[in-house]
């Protein structure tokens, strides 16, 4: 376990529990700071599996780490990366659609991808570089 820090264009940020290419991290933490696409990128290009704990319930009291959740989402899936989640409700109970005005349908559907065994077996030894 280490602190491992990404930068670009002069602004610096870490995360404290990253183990080789592993990654664990709270929502809050990954979703509930001021990152963009390009911080999400920075920090999977040397990162291959994610750990994201304590995902909440969606609502729209959190549109902007919903925002966040959706665009780091979109980077591990189009990077083929390996996603793990911890949550107190089952994965597709997590978004409350009534209560929400952000479209979540394309998210739900690659965070059911990336947490199938046909991803992760078709995915994982390229991540593990064997």
């Amino acid at each position: 376990k280490k602190n491992k820090e990404f930068s670009r264009d002069g602004y610096k940020f870490s995360f404290k529990n990253v183990y080789n290419d592993l990654l664990e991290t709270e929502f809050n933490e990954i979703c509930g700071k001021n990152y963009g696409q390009k911080d999400y990128e920075i920090i999977l290009e040397e990162i291959n599996f994610i750990f994201i704990k304590n995902i909440p319930i969606l609502n729209k009291l959190i549109n902007d780490k919903i925002k966040r959740l959706i665009t780091l989402i979109d980077i591990i899936y189009e990077r083929k990366k390996i996603l793990s989640l911890s949550t107190s409700k089952p994965l597709n109970n997590i978004f409350l659609k009534k209560d929400n005005n952000l479209s979540f349908d394309r998210t739900s559907s690659r965070l059911n991808e990336l947490c199938s065994k046909k991803y992760i077996s078709t995915n994982l030894s390229q991540n593990l570089n064997l």
